[in-house]
């Protein structure tokens, strides 16, 4: 065998090695899309745990927990819709565990890092040169927010699960602020809650 047939064998090794990584890496992807529409959170879970700085992966992961959570995103749209805040509070928080808020929590992480920068979800300026993945995360960071809110109003009011009211204490301290970039509506309702937890503490 000569040289020129030895280089190009391998070549063609590293050629087809890169196309194996490649439709290995889609194929993934579509997996876990299917198990996300089949709603099988703990199967996404476990395929997500190394995500490293794939945005897609993070996605879905923090889909899936928002999923194990009790929620979706549609779902989530459909009741905030409402103007009655009282109404989506108890549609979303009722009966949620500190198990659920949790998940919610960890999903919310998710999405702040994939954001990367409150200007990223700010319409106002475009979303700031926004990535895909940073806009495709601003709209479910706001629901997931939303709901965590819904689940610690239902804990103060006593209606909700088995979170611990003392958690309300964090929505004053800024922690929502991220929702302030989304829509005027939205920082609105959150306001609106805000003042309602004030009065219920």
């Amino acid at each position: 065998m000569t040289r020129w047939t030895v280089a190009l064998a391998a070549a063609a090794l590293l050629m087809f090695a890169g196309c194996d990584s490649k439709d290995s890496d889609e194929a993934k992807e579509y997996e876990r899309t299917q198990a996300l529409d089949n709603g099988e959170w703990d199967k996404v879970l476990s395929m997500t745990t190394n995500c490293g700085a794939d945005d897609a992966c993070r996605m879905d992961r923090a889909a899936a927990l928002v999923g194990r959570a009790g929620f979706t995103l549609p779902n989530v749209i459909a009741v905030v819709s409402d103007d009655d805040h009282d109404k989506w509070v108890n549609a979303l928080g009722a009966g949620k565990t500190d198990a659920n808020l949790n998940d919610l929590k960890s999903a919310s992480a998710i999405y702040t890092i994939v954001i990367d920068g409150d200007d990223h979800c700010n319409e106002s300026l475009k979303y700031a040169g926004a990535t895909y993945y940073q806009k495709a995360a601003c709209i479910p960071q706001g629901m997931v927010i939303m709901s965590q809110v819904a689940i610690l109003m239902q804990s103060i009011s006593g209606t909700g699960g088995d979170t611990e009211a003392a958690e309300a204490a964090t929505l004053l301290n800024g922690d929502l602020d991220i929702i302030a970039n989304l829509t005027g509506e939205s920082k609105e309702a959150i306001e609106d809650i805000k003042a309602d937890i004030r009065t219920a503490g």
